[in-house]
């Protein structure tokens, strides 16, 4: 690689074969001596304020368990997390975290718990939630960012069919005058969030 690199951003790095499918992945560039945290890994964690189906679903309260990595060659002091949006669907519960030491080398630290936050029971479905982690060393200068992405679910019912059942009258599927019928209507789900007790 020519030039001084970006420290702080991401380079791209892709592996190319005869008649395979490229791999393209993004890699932090980092200093060569102190701490550099990144986030790492996040759980949804909606089984006491939701449905328990591991998705950030309307109208649900989530709890939001967060790894954080140490890529960097030292140790990281004091570490504390703090997390941010700005998303009208969003309402954040629980916004910051403190981690303690991370030691170097590509240490890695969890907390199930870290951060917890409401959903709007009006989220869309496939709404993208940007918020920014916001990692430092309690007492130094030491400030590392990281973006995450999470994805709200949510129903999207709409009708699909009408059927007549009409077996006390002429049985012809269709409603005639005088008759009494059932009407079967049929709905469908194109959300990717469960609809309970739809009425």
């Amino acid at each position: 690689i020519n030039g001084d690199l970006p420290v702080g951003e991401d380079i791209t790095l892709t592996v190319t074969a005869f008649n395979r499918e490229p791999y393209v992945t993004a890699i932090p560039v980092i200093s060569p001596d102190g701490p550099y945290m990144v986030f790492e890994d996040d759980v949804i964690d909606d089984v006491s304020g939701g449905n328990g189906n591991g998705m950030i679903d309307y109208g649900e309260s989530v709890i939001l368990g967060m790894e954080l990595k140490n890529v960097g060659p030292d140790t990281a002091y004091n570490v504390s997390a703090v997390l941010t949006e700005s998303d009208p669907y969003i309402t954040l519960t629980d916004d910051s975290e403190a981690y303690g030491d991370i030691a170097g080398d590509f240490t890695t630290a969890y907390i199930a718990d870290a951060f917890a936050f409401d959903v709007a029971s009006d989220a869309p479905d496939g709404h993208i939630v940007d918020m920014l982690l916001t990692m430092s060393e309690t007492g130094r200068d030491s400030v590392w960012t990281s973006n995450i992405s999470l994805t709200t679910h949510a129903p999207v019912l709409e009708y699909l069919a009408l059927e007549i059942n009409d077996p006390t009258g002429n049985n012809n599927g269709v409603l005639d005058p005088g008759e009494t019928a059932e009407l079967i209507v049929t709905l469908q789900n194109l959300g990717s969030g469960q609809a309970d007790i739809v009425t």
